[in-house]
């Protein structure tokens, strides 16, 4: 199973956004550097890389549910909720002593929605670039949604959706600037009235 990974295509992709930057420097020579985005995407690799190994130990299995429940736990979306959700159906399931046989579809499933969450741009930068980005950003993914303002993908928390809506365009933060923007240019032209009366 470990060759399988190493050169199927999700193995290709996860090696690729692990992957350091490389370039060629003054002297000709290639050098190469880790990102916090690479690390980042590294971190992710070796968190699915764990999550996929076989014969393991009750503990040691709890211990990767764990880690794995610490990852996800960073965003508070629907994904993330459904991930945390079967990580503790199989954690209060392997304390029961439910066989390893009965526990596949349920591995299989989250294994998946973690899958899913490294090839999301929000949670795994790396993975922008290696993505093609459909021509409605909106539906890179159901409840992730593209900022028109800053340009980042967003949970749809993040937005201010209504049903009339024929487009999300900017998340509650890049209207909150743009609203203080605004408010300090009115205090500013009020300011200036004051100044001009009192003098």
């Amino acid at each position: 199973s470990r060759y399988f990974f190493l050169f199927s295509s999700k193995g290709k992709f996860l090696e690729k956004c692990a992957a350091p930057k490389e370039w060629i420097g003054f002297d000709g020579m290639p050098t190469k550097m880790d990102t916090p985005y690479t690390m980042r995407a590294k971190d992710l690799k070796m968190t699915y890389e764990s999550l996929e190994k076989r014969y393991l130990t009750r503990e040691e299995r709890l211990d990767i549910l764990l880690q794995l429940k610490l990852t996800v736990k960073e965003h508070d979306c629907k994904l993330t909720k459904d991930v945390v959700e079967l990580i503790d159906r199989e954690a209060d399931l392997l304390m029961r002593g439910t066989k390893e046989s009965n526990l596949e579809g349920l591995r299989q499933r989250i294994s998946s929605l973690f899958l899913q969450y490294i090839k999301t741009p929000l949670f795994n930068a790396e993975a922008a670039n290696l993505l093609r980005v459909p021509e409605d950003p909106s539906s890179l993914r159901k409840n992730i949604y593209y900022c028109r303002g800053c340009g980042n993908y967003l949970p749809s928390t993040d937005f201010e959706l209504t049903t009339n809506a024929r487009s999300i365009g900017r998340c509650r933060k890049c209207k909150n600037l743009d609203s203080e923007g605004r408010l300090r240019e009115d205090f500013s032209r009020y300011r200036s009235l004051l100044h001009s009366i009192r003098s």
